[in-house]
């Protein structure tokens, strides 16, 4: 009787003991499930995070080469504009060469038209003066408007 209260009493313990350890055990499973849930999560945000990073570094080049392109393409707009103007200002130099040179010929020509005048001019009078019936009583030169 005894002995068997005993070890009744002593199966209870072990029991109850036993159940309570499982409970532990399950407690502490729903604790590690948690754990792991959470750091589960934190590292798919981590990776989130990591993969959003790139993606910025990636666009950041991206925007980069893209500035070094447009600045490229404006350098060379700007080159083109410079050796336009370059070629419009020596067209420009030429033109006022070719003007001050028919300016000149136009010069010349009208001086020795001028020349011409007065050697014609000159002749006339000259002419004139040996035709005049009036003539000068010391050189014998015709004497006009007498």
């Amino acid at each position: 009787g005894e002995e068997r209260r005993r070890q009744d009493v002593q199966a209870k313990v072990k029991a109850a003991e036993e159940e309570k350890r499982r409970q532990q055990q399950r407690q502490q499973e729903v604790v590690w499930r948690q754990a792991e849930r959470v750091t589960s999560e934190a590292d798919a945000a981590a990776s989130v995070s990591l993969q959003a990073e790139r993606e910025a570094e990636v666009l950041r080049r991206q925007e980069e080469e893209r500035q070094a392109e447009l600045a490229l393409e404006a350098t060379k707009e700007a080159e083109e504009e410079e050796e336009r103007l370059k070629a419009e200002r020596r067209l420009e130099k030429e033109a006022e060469k070719k003007r001050r040179l028919k300016d000149k010929r136009k010069e010349r020509k009208v001086e020795a038209q001028v020349e011409q005048a007065k050697q014609t001019a000159q002749e006339e009078l000259e002419a004139a003066k040996r035709a005049s019936e009036v003539k000068c009583g010391a050189c014998g030169q015709g004497i006009l408007g007498g």
